[in-house]
């Protein structure tokens, strides 16, 4: 699965799954892009971005990680990774 189809896969769990209003518009996202102060998710709405993406891409992502999730960058990068195996 390319990087770019994992990003889409995951802004669609974050706009249609979650229902969540995302302050920007989806083209202006980017790896750089905050998920608390960009995009206003809070810790619980990360931890279900996490469960969505391991749901939707069939991967485990272990808790010590999700710490280090700051970014959409960081997220695609696991995500990658995993999916690659």
């Amino acid at each position: 699965m390319k990087r770019e189809e994992i990003q889409d896969e995951i802004l669609e769990i974050l706009v249609m799954k979650m229902d969540l209003g995302i302050p920007m518009d989806l083209e202006e996202i980017n790896d750089d892009t905050n998920l608390e102060s960009d995009m206003g998710l809070d810790s619980l709405d990360q931890i279900e971005l996490v469960m969505e993406c391991e749901r939707e891409f069939d991967i485990a992502i272990d808790d010590a990680d999700v710490e280090n999730f700051q970014t959409m960058g960081d997220i695609l990068d696991y995500s990658e990774a995993r999916l690659k195996g």
